[in-house]
């Protein structure tokens, strides 16, 4: 008896039944009626199906990935095709199988197979497997948006490939990925950065302004984001446990900081005046989930700043001038253009008007 058929019968237990199946397929394949096929009663049919059958089960699964290759219908085009369509009614055939062990562990490398191949050229897709290489992935792990991956692909700019019924379905290979994250570039836009890092887009405007942050083009660089995310990161030390006096950096910004004073307060985490500290739980969040401050700390950094900001209250521009006098603001400039009033102080910007203290009104 031959050494893979013994092995096959009297060690590894396979039902004849199954290897006559597996048998059949290899030497018809699909078209072939390989099922009716499997059932005949000729000795010598059933010697060839079961030799051809343990040579598929004998080094599992890789010579059983190796006859799916080999039986898959071939795509037309170069496009992906559907799993259905390579292998047509092969779910029906599997469910023949009588062995219940051998039918699922059939199924699970079907599926296992379907899997391999989406970074290949010759991807195959299926309801049952899910993409790990679509556009909104890919998109998820660059920080980059779901558009501008599908932009690329509409314009042909790499070989994406769609079904053959026309509709695009992004199964990107990793070294397409590659190619298509190098030739996007480092940009991405005040939306996404927000999005990366947790924190409202006018914060992320302000880290650009005080140069947290890196412009590049229209965007921001990737890289300044993941470079300004690490460095906060590496200031704050992991939490004991999670109390009430912890909450997290977005809810302590939302409730706590004004937007305008966004760079100073990232300024005073840096110096250590404000301690933060880390959640290894959401690890994978973003930066506003994963910090965790005191808010009792940052109302004591605020309290200074906030007189300071009462002060400047006090400070009415021609607008506020003009209604607290209950005139026009054109009557207004012509008092400080002839002398009658005098600006505190000056405005750098064309366009903004001067401002007056209150007492200068009386």
């Amino acid at each position: 008896m031959d050494p893979q058929i013994w092995k096959s019968l009297y060690v590894d237990r396979v039902d004849p039944d199954v290897l006559m199946w597996m048998g059949s397929l290899s030497k018809h394949g699909l078209q072939g009626k390989p099922g009716k096929r499997a059932s005949s009663k000729q000795v010598q049919e059933i010697a060839e199906f079961i030799e051809l059958g343990s040579a598929a089960a004998v080094e599992w699964p890789k010579e059983f990935h190796a006859l799916l290759s080999r039986i898959r219908i071939p795509q037309t085009s170069a496009k992906i095709a559907l799993a259905s369509s390579a292998f047509p009614a092969f779910a029906k055939r599997i469910r023949s199988i009588r062995d219940p062990d051998w039918r699922a562990r059939i199924e699970i490398e079907f599926l296992a197979y379907i899997r391999n191949t989406q970074g290949q050229e010759s991807a195959l897709l299926s309801r049952q497997i899910r993409s790990t290489s679509n556009a909104k992935l890919i998109a998820g792990r660059h920080g980059l948006s779901v558009d501008r991956i599908k932009r690329v692909a509409s314009q042909n700019a790499l070989p994406v490939r769609v079904t053959e019924g026309g509709r695009k379905r992004y199964v990107i290979a990793p070294e397409i990925e590659e190619r298509m994250i190098k030739d996007l570039g480092d940009e991405v836009s005040t939306k996404q950065a927000s999005a990366v890092l947790g924190l409202h887009p006018t914060r992320i405007t302000a880290l650009l302004s005080v140069q947290e942050l890196s412009a590049l083009g229209r965007g921001i660089r990737l890289a300044s984001i993941r470079l300004f995310k690490d460095q906060i990161l590496a200031l704050a030390a992991p939490v004991d446990s999670r109390s009430d006096r912890w909450v997290s950096l977005s809810k302590a910004l939302k409730t706590c900081v004004p937007r305008t004073m966004t760079a100073e307060f990232f300024q005073a985490i840096r110096t250590h005046k404000i301690e933060v500290k880390s959640n290894p739980q959401l690890a994978a969040k973003t930066l506003g989930d994963e910090l965790l401050i005191q808010p009792d700390q940052v109302a004591a950094w605020l309290a200074p700043r906030r007189s300071v900001q009462r002060c400047s209250d006090l400070k009415l521009d021609i607008t506020h001038v003009a209604k607290t006098l209950g005139v026009k603001p054109d009557v207004v400039r012509s008092l400080v253009l002839n002398g009658f009033l005098t600006p505190i102080e000056s405005r750098d910007r064309i366009g903004l008007p001067p401002v007056f203290r209150t007492h200068r009104m009386t």
